[in-house]
C-alpha cells in the first residue's frame, strides 16, 4: 500500500469534463479522476442530499411486535437482496427476527456476513446459562430486567444477535421495549424528568470479584430528542457520578 502522508498536495486541476453519468477531472500532471454520478449522489453534503440518505425510523410498542418483520436465515446467508432489507428493516425499527436453525454456531456465520464481530469483556460469543456462582445477572436463575447491555464501556454494542437454543426450564421467554418509544413517553409526559436524565452523568460500573470497569456516561447524548441509550438496572448508580464524562476507568485485575 501507498502511505498517502509522502503524496503530494500541490496539484492543480486543469479541466472538469461531466454527463449524467459521471464527472472528470484531469489534473496537472495529465492524471485523471473519475466519479461516477452515484457515488457523488451518495457522498453529497447537501442538506437535502443528507436528508434523503437519512434512516427512517419507526417507534413501536407492544402491539406492534406481532407485525414486525421475519427473515429466513438461509436466504440472509446467500441473498444479498434478502440482506439488504433485513438490514433496512433494522435501521428502520431496531429490532428483526430470523427463523434460524437450532443448533450452535449458525448466529456467528449470519453476524459476520454484516461484519467483523467485536469481541467485548464477556467474549466475542456470550453463552447465557444459569450458574452456580454467576458474576452477573445473566448467568442467574431470576429473569434479566430492562436494560441496555454493558453500558459500562465506552462503545457499547451497537447490534446484538440473540439465539435461543434450547429453553431448559419453564419460562425464559425475551421483553423487549423499543428505548427511543419510551423516551419520546416520557418526553411528553415529564420533559424535566427526560432533560434530566440527559443532562445528569451517571456512572455505570462492573465489578466482580477479578476486575471492575466503570464509566460516567449521561443516558442520553441529547437534552431535545434521544439519539442513544444506555440504561442498566444492575450497573447504573442511583446518583449522579463525581467524576467527568469523559473520564472512563477501564477493567483492572483486582
Amino acid at each position: 500500500m501507498k502511505d498517502l502522508a509522502n503524496c503530494t498536495t500541490d496539484r492543480a486541476i486543469r479541466a472538469v469534463r461531466h454527463d449524467a453519468r459521471q464527472a472528470v477531472l484531469t489534473w496537472d500532471d495529465g492524471r485523471a479522476s473519475v466519479f461516477h454520478a452515484t457515488w457523488l449522489r451518495d457522498h453529497c453534503y447537501l442538506v437535502e442530499a443528507r436528508g434523503e440518505r437519512q434512516t427512517r425510523t419507526r417507534l413501536w410498542e407492544a402491539a406492534d411486535l406481532p407485525g414486525l418483520p421475519t427473515f429466513r436465515h438461509d436466504a440472509l446467508l446467500h441473498d444479498d437482496a434478502a440482506l439488504e432489507a433485513w438490514l433496512g428493516a433494522l435501521l428502520e425499527t431496531g429490532v428483526v427476527f430470523v427463523d434460524m436453525p437450532q443448533a450452535p454456531g449458525h448466529v456467528q456465520k449470519l453476524a459476520e456476513r454484516v461484519d467483523p464481530l467485536r469481541p467485548t469483556s464477556f467474549g466475542t460469543i456470550f453463552e447465557v446459562e444459569s450458574k452456580p456462582d454467576p458474576n452477573h445477572s445473566a448467568d442467574m436463575a431470576p429473569g434479566l430486567e430492562l436494560q441496555t447491555d454493558i453500558p459500562n464501556v465506552p462503545y457499547p454494542p451497537s447490534i446484538q444477535f440473540l439465539h435461543c437454543i434450547v429453553i431448559a426450564a419453564q419460562g425464559g421467554g425475551s421483553i423487549l421495549v423499543d428505548g427511543f418509544r419510551a423516551a419520546e413517553e416520557l418526553r411528553g409526559a415529564n420533559e424535566a424528568g427526560f432533560r434530566l436524565l440527559a443532562s445528569e452523568r451517571i456512572e455505570f460500573r462492573f465489578h466482580d470479584s477479578e476486575a471492575t470497569c466503570a464509566i460516567a456516561r449521561r443516558s442520553s447524548r441529547s437534552t431535545t430528542k434521544a439519539g442513544s441509550w444506555r440504561f442498566g438496572a444492575t450497573t447504573g448508580s442511583a446518583r449522579p457520578s463525581t467524576c467527568r464524562e469523559s473520564e472512563s476507568r477501564p477493567i483492572t485485575p483486582r
